[in-house]
């Protein structure tokens, strides 16, 4: 089964290439010495995230009362935390070419999970900080990007009977191939060499660990499958992730709801 996903992720490199600029500014963020200055430096060397940010932090999602001129301007009001999420949003939002329903579907959902993590951090015992719970959100089903993109054994024909016969894709790619998306999507992302914490998540999103920050984001999952965001139709019910997760904060399904479409309509309409 390694051998597989390896030669997956070996397949699909050239395509999707994580920017090695990202990766060295969010390798800064970690840094306690780095400046503003330092950070824009080094995100102007990247057109795409350079303007990407400037666009943001110029758009009513953050609502900044003048506008924001350069790249260091941007970073100092958007704070390093606001500037990784964007980051990592703006190069999967590249990947996600949204050519058909199926792509929108994953898109959609990841948002979802991406904006839930950060809302229900309290009801898991958690210390990381929420861009980078949000970044587990977003990252964990990459998987079936790659699955997707080199079609490997006929994977539309899994997100078809996924979609059509509202199952979870997991289920059906253990059967069929013997391992799932969070296999290829773990593999890719200590690939492009993220940190362990968020390849684990990964990894494990739909078992196989009871690490904090993994079942915030395997309850998100279901979460946002159960209200039917990123899906043609609601998998499983709001009821059924309150009594796997015992939180408050979810069990009022319609306010809950509008929270997490309203966020994500409006990382939408920001990018």
């Amino acid at each position: 089964m390694e051998a597989i996903v390896k030669r997956l992720v070996d397949d699909v490199k050239d395509d999707l290439v994580f920017p090695k600029v990202a990766l060295k500014a969010m390798k800064m963020i970690d840094d306690e010495s780095t400046t503003a200055y330092d950070l824009a430096d080094i995100i102007a060397y990247d057109p795409y995230l350079a303007s990407s940010l400037l666009r943001i932090a110029n758009s009513p999602f953050y609502g900044f009362s003048r506008k924001v001129e350069n790249l260091y301007e941007a970073i100092s009001l958007l704070g390093f935390e606001e500037v990784r999420k964007n980051i990592v949003t703006f190069t999967m939002k590249s990947m996600f070419r949204k050519a058909d329903a199926y792509d929108r579907y994953i898109w959609e959902h990841s948002l979802g999970v991406a904006v839930s993590a950060p809302m229900f951090k309290d009801c898991v015992v958690c210390d990381l900080p929420l861009s980078t719970l949000y970044l587990m959100g977003l990252l964990h089903d990459m998987g079936k990007i790659v699955l997707k993109k080199l079609d490997y054994n006929g994977y539309m024909q899994i997100l078809r009977k996924c979609y059509a016969d509202n199952v979870w894709c997991a289920e059906l790619e253990k059967e069929t191939f013997g391992f799932t998306h969070a296999d290829v999507g773990g593999a890719l992302l200590e690939f492009w060499g993220l940190p362990r914490e968020i390849v684990d998540v990964v990894v494990f999103h739909h078992g196989g660990s009871e690490n904090e920050a993994v079942k915030l984001v395997r309850c998100c999952d279901a979460l946002v499958n159960a209200l039917g965001i990123g899906r043609p139709s609601p998998l499983g019910d709001v009821e059924g992730v309150v009594e796997m997760w015992d939180c408050k904060k979810i069990s009022e399904k319609s306010s809950v709801e509008e929270k997490i479409k309203e966020r994500v309509r409006a990382i939408e309409g920001a990018l």
